[in-house]
């Protein structure tokens, strides 16, 4: 009698479960979304049938981009920023997978600052008025829309008055020079010009007109820390037709007294006779750049006193003859 020995294999049926980000491949297939569709036939090892279903849940990866703007600094996901950036930072989302986001990071300053206004005898802001050094602290937002302050310093001087006393107040053929003298207020130095040229800081100047000068302009401009004050003068130099000096010394070896010499300003036509007591000629010219050196034909004129006749015509009076009569004294 046969004896059967009998063996039975069942087939086999099993769900695969996979959790996956984005994507998975089973089998040879690549899925992007969940399904529990897919399914696998084949032979197990007992070489029955097997079918494996699968039931795929995907999740996805997050990715996201945002802009911050702050000001002065910011602090995003625990790292402080005080610059404008590109970054991203990366982790896990909720459901396990890559999560990143780029930021994308705007840091705009705040502005703060000092400045110092001069001003002189007074300072003006809006519609206020200091006569003192101020401080005042304004404070607003920038175009931006961050914090903006500033502190601004008025230094307020008393403003110098330049003033001067000027001696004589006309000039003349006869006198030339003249003395300014300081008389300001407030000055804590000054400087002199005349005629447009520096002329020092001393608190009195003496100054000589050239003969030919119509005019001299003095200015004398006033120093108070950062504010300044200017005086200005005009003398007028009063010219004479005729300059006829009352008194010459041939033998001093002067230049300018050693001989008689006649100034004239303007004048068109001239003509000098000199007499000597006794009513004679020593001296004749009608050229008044000539002088007279003291002598009558090479002879030296004794001392004493020397009539003169002049007869000229000036701009002033070019159409008449003009008479000056008078002495001078030859000294030895």
């Amino acid at each position: 009698m046969d004896t059967l020995y009998l063996t039975i294999f069942q087939s086999i049926s099993v769900v695969d479960s996979i959790t996956a980000c984005d994507s998975v491949t089973w089998h040879g297939s690549t899925f992007y979304a969940s399904t529990n569709t897919p399914s696998f036939s084949g032979l197990s090892t007992t070489g029955c049938d097997s079918i494996v279903s699968l039931n795929l849940v995907v999740f996805y990866s997050s990715h996201a981009d945002t802009v911050v703007t702050a000001c002065d600094s910011v602090t995003w996901n625990g790292t402080n920023f005080s610059f404008s950036t590109d970054t991203t930072f990366t982790t896990l989302n909720a459901v396990g997978c890559d999560s990143s986001v780029a930021l994308h990071l705007v840091v705009h300053l705040s502005h703060h600052a000092d400045s110092t206004a001069m001003a002189c005898d007074r300072a003006v802001w809006n519609d206020s008025v200091f006569y003192s050094d101020t401080v005042l602290l304004l404070s607003g937002t920038t175009a931006e829309g961050c914090d903006s302050s500033l502190r601004l310093h008025f230094e307020v001087t008393p403003a110098p008055v330049a003033d001067f006393t000027i001696f004589p107040e006309t000039l003349s053929d006869r006198q030339l020079t003249l003395t300014a003298t300081d008389a300001s207020l407030r000055a804590q130095w000054i400087q002199w010009t005349i005629d447009g040229h520096y002329y020092g800081t001393e608190s009195s100047v003496t100054y000589t007109a050239p003969w030919e000068s119509d005019s001299v302009t003095v200015c004398l401009t006033a120093f108070h820390r950062h504010c300044t004050d200017t005086a200005r003068r005009t003398v007028q130099v009063v010219h004479e037709d005729l300059l006829v000096p009352n008194i010459f010394m041939p033998a001093s070896g002067q230049q300018g007294c050693d001989r008689l010499r006649i100034h004239g300003h303007g004048i068109s036509q001239f003509e000098i006779t000199l007499f000597n007591r006794q009513g004679a000629v020593v001296y004749h010219s009608t050229d008044i750049s000539q002088c007279w050196d003291g002598t009558r034909n090479g002879i030296p004129c004794p001392q004493g006193a020397y009539v003169y006749l002049i007869v000229y015509r000036s701009a002033t009076r070019p159409d008449r003859d003009q008479v000056r009569k008078g002495s001078v004294i030859l000294v030895r």
